[in-house]
C-alpha cells in the first residue's frame, strides 16, 4: 500500500512537495473492511511498530520537490506516521468509490491480507452473479458469521459420530456368560 502526501507551494505555481510511504502487507494487521451507503470503502488496518523508522524501518520512502520552494514546515504523513514513535498505530483509510471497481476492489484488498484463498478471490472477481453493492459491507461481521457456522458444522459432526457410535454399540452382539451356558442376544 502506498500513501502519498502532495503539499502545494501556494505563492509559485508548478511548485509543490510531495512525500510517499510504502507498506507492505506484512507489517500490517488486516482488522476490518467496511462499505459505506454511498458505496466507498473504509479499510482499518493496524501496523506493527517495527514498521516505525524508531524501531525498524521497514517502510519505504520516496520524496521530491518540484521548483524551488523549501519543504513545508509540517507534513502529517512525515511526522504522524513515518517518524513517530508509537507501540501501535491504527490507520482507517478511506477508498472513495469513484476509485473503486467495487467486489474487484474488495477481493484484492481481502486476498492482499491473506482473507480470502486463491479460488475465493477467483469467485468473487469473476463467478459473484447479480453482485450486491459493497455499501454496509463488513468483513469482520462476515467472519464472525463463517466462524460461528463451522464451529456448529463440527458440533453436529461431533453429535452425529457420538450417536453413530452409540448405535453401533447398542446393535452389537453382546455375549452374557452364566454359569455353564454361553447366550449370544441380539438387540
Amino acid at each position: 500500500m502506498i500513501l502519498r502526501e502532495v503539499i502545494n507551494e501556494p505563492r509559485w505555481k508548478y511548485t509543490f512537495w510531495y512525500f510517499s510511504v510504502q507498506i507492505d502487507a506484512a507489517n500490517m494487521h488486516f482488522v476490518n473492511l467496511e462499505g459505506l451507503p454511498d458505496g466507498s470503502l473504509i479499510l482499518s488496518v493496524r501496523l506493527r511498530s517495527s514498521a516505525c523508522a524508531v524501531y525498524g524501518n521497514t517502510m519505504k520512502v520516496k520524496e521530491k520537490i518540484s521548483g524551488f520552494a523549501l519543504p513545508p514546515v509540517r507534513s502529517r504523513l512525515y511526522h504522524d506516521l513515518y517518524h513517530c514513535n508509537w507501540p501501535q498505530m491504527n490507520l482507517q483509510i478511506y477508498l472513495p468509490e469513484e476509485k473503486l471497481v467495487e467486489w474487484k476492489t474488495v477481493a484484492l484488498i481481502l486476498k492482499s491480507f491473506g482473507r480470502v484463498t486463491v479460488d475465493q478471490w477467483s469467485d468473487m472477481v469473476w463467478n459473484m452473479k447479480n453482485r450486491p453493492s459493497v455499501a454496509g459491507l463488513n468483513w469482520r461481521a462476515i467472519e464472525k458469521e463463517i466462524r460461528e457456522d463451522e464451529k456448529k458444522l463440527v458440533d453436529q459432526k461431533v453429535e452425529e459420530k457420538r450417536q453413530s457410535d452409540m448405535l453401533k454399540e447398542n446393535n452389537a452382539p453382546i455375549l452374557q456368560i452364566q454359569p455353564n451356558i454361553l447366550v449370544q442376544q441380539v438387540a
